[in-house]
């Protein structure tokens, strides 16, 4: 498993001119600047392909992560069923009030 916060680099337009400034060792933690403001941490679990599928779950203890200072976006486009089983579910667990409709805007 690799985990970190995700490198942001002018990746978009691509300009195979521009030298990047960043020596990202995985392309699972590379995003376009314009994603910046998002701040992400990615959690990457690696496995052989002759593993895919044959996992029921993976569990990663985090603490008291109700203590922590982080939101949860919703596609602003999701359908209302979908927000309300997902904040029905997040209730569960006492995140309800973790989840918001991003503002940003999606091409449609």
């Amino acid at each position: 498993m690799i985990y970190g916060y995700v490198d942001y680099d002018n990746i978009w337009p691509f300009d195979p001119y521009l030298k990047s400034k960043h020596k990202i060792k995985h392309v699972a933690f590379k995003k376009d600047m314009s994603y910046k403001h998002e701040n992400e941490f990615r959690f990457v679990v690696l496995t052989s392909t002759k593993n895919i599928n044959k996992h029921e779950k993976f569990e990663l203890p985090l603490g008291d992560i109700l203590q922590d200072n982080f939101k949860i976006y919703a596609n602003p486009n999701m359908n209302l069923w979908k927000y309300k089983n997902l904040e029905r579910l997040l209730g569960l667990f006492s995140l309800k009030d973790k989840l918001v409709r991003s503002s940003l805007k999606v091409k449609k």
